[in-house]
């Protein structure tokens, strides 16, 4: 069977099965098993795949019939033109992820920060994307998961950034003494009952980086209320949520926090929510 033969039987089996972009997501299959890039699945279409290649990609186009996240399947995704590479380990990043790493990148360039700390990250990809346009920031990522952070690891040593430290922590529970100028997190925030809803599509990412008690609303509360004290004067809190959440995470901000800013997403739905540690409050910050 020749590469484009293969190509057709795939696409035309993953559109039978609702699968997006079903064309792009075969000649990803072929491309990863290959180690080629996408273009040369196209140059090279009248290629014979022998049995062991077309046992390679029919296994993996089985898996993805199941609902199993291409990611998964090839070990990588894309992420702000970044390769993260990625296992069941780690929740597999998302196109709409990006506008926390935009906001990060905002805050960066119209304020005086040297220290960066984020909050449960997975395989490193937001930590990855700020670092890829800043390299005088230093960061602090980390994670409660071992398994994360030495996929984060490999990340990392794949990218070759030098201005990030990795570190297993519960949150700030492994942090002591010390303070940052911006602390960002994109925490588990999905509720039981939504997971249910979802479980299709999500059952293969770890629940740990997926669901959070109180309606999704418990780590918003517990990385407020504790980010205060880790903040520099005048540091940003930035956090991902979920549209619905917007009103409650507003309030519990303006406990403490000012210069409140929200932003949508691609979708038009509000995403990225940020507010401004001030001990003497002044409001000409961006």
């Amino acid at each position: 069977m020749m590469i484009k033969t293969w190509l057709e039987y795939a696409t035309n089996t993953l559109v039978k099965y609702n699968i997006d972009n079903p064309q792009l997501e075969a000649v990803i299959i072929l491309s990863s098993i290959f180690k080629k890039p996408k273009y040369w699945i196209y140059a090279f279409n009248e290629y014979i795949l022998n049995k062991f290649y077309l046992n390679k990609i029919n296994q993996c186009l089985n898996r993805r019939i199941k609902k199993e996240p291409l990611a998964y399947i090839v070990g990588f995704c894309e992420f702000w033109s970044l390769n993260i590479y990625v296992t069941p380990d780690v929740l597999i990043p998302r196109k709409e992820t990006e506008l926390i790493v935009e906001v990060s990148i905002n805050k960066i360039y119209h304020n005086n920060i040297n220290k960066i700390l984020e909050l449960g990250t997975g395989s490193g990809a937001i930590s990855f994307a700020i670092a890829s346009s800043n390299k005088f920031v230093n960061i602090m990522a980390t994670d409660i998961s071992e398994k994360a952070i030495q996929l984060a690891q490999y990340n990392l040593k794949q990218l070759n950034f030098t201005n990030i430290i990795l570190s297993q922590s519960n949150w700030f529970n492994k942090i002591a003494h010390q303070t940052f100028d911006i602390i960002i997190s994109n925490p588990p925030y999905i509720s039981k009952q939504e997971y249910k809803y979802h479980e299709e599509y999500l059952k293969f990412e770890p629940k740990i980086a997926l669901i959070a008690k109180n309606n999704g609303l418990n780590n918003f509360k517990h990385i407020i209320s504790h980010s205060y004290n880790y903040l520099n004067n005048f540091g940003w809190l930035i956090l991902e949520h979920a549209p619905y959440q917007a009103t409650y995470i507003m309030h519990l901000f303006k406990k403490k926090f000012y210069n409140i800013q929200t932003y949508m997403d691609l979708n038009n739905k509000l995403r990225v929510m940020c507010a401004q540690k001030i001990l003497h409050k002044n409001n000409n910050f961006i």
